[in-house]
């Protein structure tokens, strides 16, 4: 049983259509189809039902289908034990993001990283919330997690990177928008675009803090699963939110960022790996991290 076989399994399972499963692969279809064909004559047994407009899993297939997961992932953990075990100069870190200070984070450490350590490849995972993000750290599917500090874990090592203040994010054509500044409390009554509670993030929770202790609540007139979505309401005139200074260049056209004096709250990004893990690629990533943003001074 070849490798191979199992890859081209793992895609059309995926993917349920060979046309797909062999772009995914980068391979030609009839690649994929002779692999499977070979895959189920080694195991003796049909893997899929094809017919000309559906191809579906048998319950040899379904049966087959985990357990060849799990045998890829070993295989590819097994590689990457290898890859990572030398000097520090090759191999490969995971890294996931979350929070707006994220984006521009991750860029310039993947630039550095590149620059003086080709060899090491990063792999970036999808950006979640902070519970994601310090689940995947926690369960090896993650190496590095840049996020918004909200928790810490004892199994979770981190290092503040970003103390950021908060402005508001108002439309181009809001009262105060070519305004230099402001204070939160001049906001009161105006409608506010959050993300929801169900997504957890960090923002939502401090801009409601920092609207207490401006002396308001905030009205809430409408909420998003994500910043980017927040940010495109704001744009399209459905109201205002608060943002870090760090993230101007994520804002869209057609928003405005206005300074706040009066809002003492700073939203917190840190750096998070295993603290009972590691290896010599991970060290070196972390080295470069601590050039690239060190630990602010100050509160």
């Amino acid at each position: 049983m070849e490798i191979r076989w199992l890859k081209a399994f793992e895609a059309v399972a995926q993917e349920l259509n060979y046309g797909r499963a062999a772009r995914a692969l980068h391979v030609a279809q009839p690649a994929v189809s002779q692999q499977i064909v070979q895959l189920e004559r080694s195991l003796g047994v049909v893997l899929f039902e094809r017919t000309t407009r559906s191809v579906r899993l048998t319950p040899a297939g379904h049966a087959f289908q985990q357990p060849c997961r799990a045998a890829l992932e070993a295989l590819g953990a097994a590689a990457r034990a290898a890859q990572n075990a030398g000097s520090g100069e090759s191999g490969n870190v995971r890294i996931g993001f979350s929070g707006a200070f994220a984006h521009e984070g991750l860029s310039q450490l993947a630039r550095e990283s590149r620059r003086h350590h080709p060899l090491i490849e990063l792999v970036i995972a999808a950006s979640g919330n902070n519970d994601s993000v310090l689940e995947q750290l926690l369960s090896d599917r993650l190496d590095i997690g840049i996020m918004s500090e909200t928790h810490g874990h004892p199994k979770v090592a981190s290092r503040l990177i970003s103390a950021s203040r908060l402005g508001a994010l108002v439309p181009a054509d809001h009262r105060l928008a070519t305004a230099e500044s402001a204070r939160l409390s001049d906001l009161r009554g105006e409608p506010f675009v959050l993300t929801d509670s169900a997504s957890r993030f960090a923002l939502r929770d401090v801009t409601i803090e920092a609207c207490l202790d401006a002396g308001f609540q905030p009205h809430i007139a409408q909420e998003a699963a994500d910043s980017f979505t927040v940010f495109a309401l704001v744009s399209a005139g459905m109201g205002l939110t608060l943002v870090p200074e760090t993230a101007r260049d994520i804002w869209p056209h057609g928003a405005s960022y206005l300074a706040l004096t009066d809002v003492p709250q700073r939203l917190r990004s840190v750096i998070a790996w295993p603290a009972d893990r590691s290896f010599p690629a991970l060290e070196t990533v972390l080295g470069v991290a601590g050039r690239v943003f060190p630990t602010p001074a100050g509160p």
